[in-house]
Parts: C-alpha cells; structure tokens; sequence
C-alpha cells in the first residue's frame, strides 16, 4: 500500500499542490495511514497507534517544497 501510495501522490498530487491546487483525498483506513505515514514521517510504530476516523478531515497547509506548514484535524 505504502508502495502505491506514495508513487501516486508523488506522479499525480504533489505537482497540482505545486501549482496552487486545492485536492480532496478520500479513501480507506489503511490507504490515509501511509499517505499520512510518508506526508507527516511517521514511523510503522507511530502509524500503529493513528486513529483515522470516519468521516474525519484533516486539512493541510504546505510550502513550496511540500513541507507541511499545518496540520489540522476538523
């Protein structure tokens, strides 16, 4: 997952937060651990203990370099 994960963000995401686009993600559990996993550094034992709510919204504010700024949990 972490795999496929990062190699889509990277072809498909990170260039249309480059250029200024606001972008949705929605999908399951196990999918938003690894985004949040490689986006936030997060090590195996720290993705063990995240808790992704359903329906939650976590919104992020980036840099140029896609460094997060931000991080808020609505």
């Amino acid at each position: 997952t972490q795999a496929r994960v990062v190699t889509f963000f990277e072809a498909e995401i990170a260039p249309k937060l480059r250029a200024g686009q606001d972008i949705l993600i929605v999908a399951h559990g196990n999918t938003l651990r690894a985004l949040r996993m490689y986006l936030e550094h997060l090590t195996p034992q720290q993705v063990e203990g995240l808790e992704i709510v359903t329906g939650g919204v976590c919104v992020y504010h980036f840099d140029a370099q896609l460094k997060i700024l931000e991080l808020r949990t609505l």
